[in-house]
């Protein structure tokens, strides 16, 4: 599903002490393992396994930095603004799990319409298909979201996102459908938000212009 043009690498059994990567075959129907692939060889921190921790609660991500980025209008090395991620109903036996996310001034509302969930120990990694409207405009997206979980909040906050279908938007004001964009937290932390705390943008924020 995503960056369709990748070929599938031909690649060796694993060795008898190198356990086969493990995700579900609803996560492969999202995106197949070649794109996994070309996503990790990007940069993108990608999970696999099927004992996740639970995620369940929300979290902010206040210092998220774009390093990858294949869209109509390239944004490499600018900040976006701060989200809350908030997962729930995460079902282990079915590896499955929601999540909503938004942005601070809600100009970027969504909710993941297909969500499953891989890992192992603290690591993980989810995948959801999500509906959204951004400053105005209805959109449909692919998004990856991987990490560490850990007392403080999520270590090592990676994530991904690919636009596949968008309303009418004449002045491009979201990114290309099959655009995709990668980020992480320059802090290396999503920290547990409560309740409606909202952050203030820092001056890094307004001069990029980026949300996702």
């Amino acid at each position: 599903m995503l960056l369709s043009g990748c070929k599938k690498d031909k690649k060796a059994d694993p060795k008898p002490d190198e356990p086969a990567e493990e995700f579900t075959k609803e996560i492969l129907n999202i995106i197949p393992k070649h794109t996994i692939d070309s996503l990790r060889s990007f940069g993108m921190v990608i999970n696999e396994g099927t004992t996740p921790p639970n995620l369940e609660g929300s979290y902010y991500t206040n210092d998220s930095n774009c390093f990858f980025d294949n869209s109509n209008f390239v944004k490499i090395g600018k900040w976006r603004g701060n989200y809350t991620y908030k997962f729930y109903n995460q079902k282990n036996e079915d590896l499955t799990i929601d999540i909503d996310y938004e942005i601070d001034g809600r100009t970027d509302v969504a909710n993941g319409v297909g969500s499953f969930i891989s890992g192992n120990g603290n690591k993980f990694s989810a995948f959801f298909v999500t509906k959204g409207i951004a400053r105005g405009i209805n959109y449909k997206s692919l998004t990856i979201i991987s990490g560490t979980k850990t007392a403080e909040g999520i270590t090592n906050w990676t994530d991904c996102l690919r636009i596949t279908e968008k309303d009418a938007d004449p002045t491009n004001i979201l990114i290309n459908v099959s655009g995709t964009r990668i980020f992480k937290e320059d802090d290396e932390l999503a920290t547990f938000a409560f309740g409606n705390q909202q952050k203030t943008l820092s001056i890094k924020h307004f001069k990029s212009g980026l949300s996702r």
